[in-house]
């Protein structure tokens, strides 16, 4: 019972703390064929009442188009925006015509882009910036920057086995430190690589636990023994 009590209060304070009250190892966890996304946003701004592509804005999508060629898994999600002023339904379409000129001028450098490209139109529901000022040139610049194609490029990648990731635990599953110095500083090499379910996991992080907590309890009738003597 005293043993499962402390093995409690060592968890506890780990969910605390985040560092391990008996040992300084880290371990390396390996996430091996698990995809996951880096995403990247980009903007072009448009003028008043207009879904024409600048010069500015076409350099943005060239740089784009690149990274899209560059990783056949990216997508991209093109969202058009406007300026509060207008009904709500001539906004929605003006938006959706931006979206589909961003669309167009990406699929007119490489077609093959087209199954990875979605468009959406948000109208003027979601203002970048909100316009408070009475002043005409101060409202103006806050419009500006609400007339604009918002793009969302998500790229997928997959850890492959000979290049695993390890997510750092501050604190140790019982592994030594020469196992630990054998797999190169945290990556378990392709010999050796972890597979535990997050149950195993936990039932490993109790089983230190517990483990520190019978040392702990070993340890305190020395210290209670010292203090009579003295």
């Amino acid at each position: 019972m005293l043993h499962r009590w402390l093995a409690l209060c060592f968890l506890a304070s780990l969910s605390v703390t985040g560092c391990g009250l008996f040992s300084k190892e880290k371990v390396g966890i390996d996430v091996v064929g698990v995809p996951f996304s880096a995403g990247r946003v980009e903007k072009v701004y448009f003028d008043f009442n207009k879904y024409e592509i600048k010069g500015s804005g076409k350099k943005v999508l060239l740089g784009l188009v690149e990274r899209m060629k560059a990783n056949k898994r990216s997508t991209l999600l093109i969202i058009g925006h406007t300026d509060s002023r207008g009904t709500e339904e001539y906004n929605l379409a003006l938006g959706e015509r931006r979206a589909n000129a961003v669309k167009e001028f990406i699929l007119g450098c490489d077609r093959s882009l087209s199954p990875r490209i979605s468009t959406q139109s948000r109208g003027k529901a979601e203002p970048e910036v909100l316009v408070y000022s009475s002043d005409f040139k101060e409202a103006e610049k806050a419009h500006a920057q609400n007339r604009r194609v918002v793009l969302i490029m998500e790229c997928q990648h997959t850890v492959s086995p000979k290049k695993k990731r390890a997510i750092r635990w501050p604190f140790s599953f019982g592994r030594s430190t020469a196992q630990q110095d054998s797999d190169g500083g945290g990556e378990v090499s392709d010999e050796n690589p972890l597979e535990d379910s997050s149950e195993e996991v936990a039932s490993e992080v109790v089983s230190a636990a517990e483990s520190a907590s019978e040392k702990a309890a070993e340890a305190a009738p020395e210290v209670v023994q010292q203090d009579s003597e003295e």
